[in-house]
């Protein structure tokens, strides 16, 4: 018997759908899934750990393995995602330091992309290790966060950015947060199997959702319906290509906090 294939997804609502899929392609894709936060996926492909992830575009050129993008499908969107944003009691140009998400490197990028060329605000950038401790009440500070705890914090602060919104105001394109990638040595047959997978949950996001352990039905429909975007089209890699060729220019060091 031929080895399972070693799939690692994101852990987050947005891959809901994705992961249906998978799960129900059977004998098509025998597979040992796995989910985990976006930072976590790109380790586990660094690390030899999986055969296939879904990893935050900003860590695929850094992935220290020869990978290929794979699959007619991502985590992107064309009106702004929702959950992935900058908090703060300031507006931008009283932000003294913003606070960095220690889950997701691509926002981290997308925020030192956007103060430089389109928000043109130069704040010190802060990694910290704790990023569950989130003071709602502090002035002059920011906090870059992504995933479902956006749900929980977007209505304590006087200010939430979409940081896609921005990006598609800035540039008119959409934005990709996260693509699959695959190793060398992974056959066309299982890419085609996964690609059918990944098919099959977006054309049944409602079925997906059900079978969840989401508890806000409503909201997760709204979401995966009207703020994600899981197709992988030529705007989208016009995109990630304009995104990988601005985060070279703008990435800062980051202080550790």
């Amino acid at each position: 018997m031929a080895p399972l294939v070693r799939i690692t997804a994101v852990s987050y609502l947005n891959s809901v759908p994705f992961v249906y899929g998978i799960r129900r392609a059977g004998i098509f894709l025998p597979c040992e899934l796995v989910l985990a936060p976006p930072s976590s996926c790109a380790q586990a492909m660094s690390q030899g750990l999986t055969d296939i992830a879904l990893v935050t575009v900003a860590e695929i050129p850094r992935l220290n393995t020869p990978v290929k993008i794979i699959c007619d499908y991502c985590l992107g969107t064309s009106k702004g995602a929702h959950t992935v944003v900058l908090l703060s009691n300031s507006e931008l140009k009283d932000i003294k330091t913003i606070i960095l998400d220690p889950e997701s490197c691509t926002s981290n990028s997308l925020t030192q992309i956007l103060c430089k060329e389109h928000w043109n605000i130069n704040p010190n950038f802060e990694m910290r290790n704790n990023h569950t401790q989130i003071d709602t009440h502090t002035k002059n500070i920011g906090y870059v966060l992504i995933g479902d705890r956006v749900f929980d914090f977007e209505h304590q602060f006087k200010y939430c950015i979409d940081l896609s919104v921005e990006w598609i105001n800035m540039t008119g394109l959409p934005f990709v947060f996260a693509a699959w990638v695959a190793r060398t040595d992974v056959s066309e047959e299982v890419v085609s199997a996964l690609n059918n997978a990944l098919k099959y949950g977006v054309n049944n996001i409602t079925q997906a959702i059900d079978e969840s352990d989401y508890a806000n039905k409503q909201q997760a429909q709204n979401y995966l319906k009207q703020n994600i975007d899981f197709i992988f089209n030529r705007d989208k890699h016009t995109a990630l290509a304009l995104f990988w060729e601005k985060g070279i220019k703008c990435t800062e060091r980051v202080n550790p906090g």
